[in-house]
């Protein structure tokens, strides 16, 4: 007698509605090739791109936030992690709000966000994103990094600082080495201050579903030992800075928000950047640091599928 065999590789129901949406036309909130080649990469089969986003649905949304919420104009939630995913929002809505999409088209947004962070309080973690805008100049350009990077310094110094003082703690208590290096590592996780942040946001408007959309964002933190080793003067880092844009070429560092690029590994290795991996867990994403966030994307797809099968079965 026949009997159907179960396949590992059979796709679940919500595995196969995201198929579906991957294979439907999907309008994509940018020009950026790379972002579309990644979605294609990725299983999207009929991406539509379009014109670069007016640089105003970045400042009004940050000024709106400003009005609003009382949080700096960088922020959005108490913690700036979250500001790119509101970012890729905006680019979304204004798809929606301004061409004639159908009903049943996928609208998918990206932004990118290099969160600096000035000061550390356990109810709320202030930073200094720079996302809302491209600077103008090199001169503005020059200005903006450098304020960043003496931030930098600052809280490298504070935190290393309290590290020292937790070292000596966890010594005088008798932890043994693996205990402490695992004290560390948690402890090092949550500190803020010193490290740079770079958090790519995802956001989606499903078919037949524009009225509602779904956000998510992704992150990894770098360490800079170059600004570590220097003494923290203004001459000291205004040659890093110098550094970085000649690598870069200042056409490139006009056309990045914030003037740095730190997917290039010229940059990476001016700054000598390392990438900090709490308990040894891998980095997630590599293109976050170039505004793609395959797993945040991944995560709302499937989040999504999953609410919509409920609903009907509901």
């Amino acid at each position: 007698m026949y009997m159907e065999q179960f396949s590992p590789f059979e796709k679940t129901p919500a595995e196969r509605q995201v198929e579906t949406w991957k294979h439907g036309h999907t309008i994509l909130a940018s020009s950026s090739e790379f972002r579309k080649e990644r979605l294609e990469e990725v299983g999207f089969t009929d991406v539509e791109t379009v014109e670069n986003i007016p640089e105003s649905v970045e400042t009004e949304l940050a000024n709106d936030m400003e009005r609003n919420s009382g949080a700096p104009k960088t922020h959005w939630d108490s913690d700036g992690r979250h500001f790119s995913e509101h970012i890729a929002a905006a680019k979304v809505r204004h798809i929606l709000d301004t061409e004639n999409v159908d009903g049943d088209i996928l609208v998918v947004g990206f932004d990118t966000t290099a969160v600096v962070y000035d000061q550390a309080t356990e109810e709320q973690m202030m930073g200094v994103p720079i996302s809302a805008e491209k600077y103008k100049t090199i001169l503005e350009t020059k200005e903006s990094i450098l304020s960043r990077f003496v931030t930098l310094f600052d809280g490298i110094k504070t935190q290393q600082a309290k590290l020292t003082r937790f070292l000596e703690i966890q010594k005088s208590i008798g932890s043994s080495d693996e205990d402490i290096k695992t004290a560390m590592e948690g402890h090092g996780a949550g500190i803020r201050l010193g490290n740079i942040y770079i958090n790519t946001g995802v956001a989606v408007a499903f078919p037949n579903n524009h009225e509602s959309i779904s956000r998510f964002s992704k992150e990894t933190r770098l360490f800079s030992h170059s600004i570590a080793e220097t003494d923290g003067t203004t001459q000291a880092l205004e040659k890093l800075v110098d550094l970085v844009i000649k690598s870069q070429g200042e056409e490139k560092t006009l056309s990045i928000s914030g003037g740095i690029d730190y997917a290039d590994s010229y940059v990476r290795d001016i700054l000598k950047i390392e990438e900090f991996i709490p308990f040894g867990k891998p980095v997630e994403d590599e293109d976050l640091y170039r505004g793609f966030a395959s797993k945040a994307l991944q995560v709302i797809l499937h989040n999504h599928a999953e609410e919509s099968l409920q609903s009907e079965a509901a």
